[in-house]
């Protein structure tokens, strides 16, 4: 029996499989053809790191170029490990002097990393202790309820 007007069912719930619109099952494929590559300049970052000055990128893109897809997947280097991502500082000092960045400008970066380091373990160290605060009171709370039996 077909669907009412309404779109429900018939009278015992089932619809005819005639009734049933067919599904077709697309195959989706997606290709590329070239890629683009953008570099960005490298600024002096103010993300605090370990030690030293940090980098990060610029908004001004200096060289593009597009390849081939099959081009880049031969030319592409290996991909590096999580460990040989971490530049020393010592490189890091180095692409920024190449960048025209002072020494005066590194120091004062790493000034303002340290503040904000310190600021963050002082966030740390408050919620910390607002942690203990409130296991204490729930302790006594807890207790006092116990003692009102």
């Amino acid at each position: 029996m077909a669907p009412t007007e309404d779109n429900t069912s018939s009278e015992d719930g089932n619809y005819e499989l005639e009734d049933i619109p067919q599904v077709r099952i697309l195959n989706k494929k997606v290709s590329f053809s070239s890629i683009e590559i953008r570099e960005y300049n490298v600024v002096l970052g103010d993300n605090p790191c370990a030690y030293g000055p940090s980098l990060s990128l610029g908004w001004n893109c200096h060289r593009n170029f597009t390849m081939e897809v099959d081009n880049y997947e031969e030319s592409k280097p290996v991909r590096r490990s999580q460990k040989q991502m971490q530049l020393p500082r010592y490189v890091r000092e180095r692409i920024l002097m190449d960048f025209g960045f002072s020494r005066r400008e590194m120091n004062e970066a790493i000034e303002e990393s340290t503040v904000i380091k310190k600021q963050r373990q002082q966030t740390v160290d408050r919620h910390d202790m607002i942690q203990k605060v409130k296991g204490i009171f729930n302790c006594r709370l807890k207790r006092k309820k116990m003692d009102a039996k």
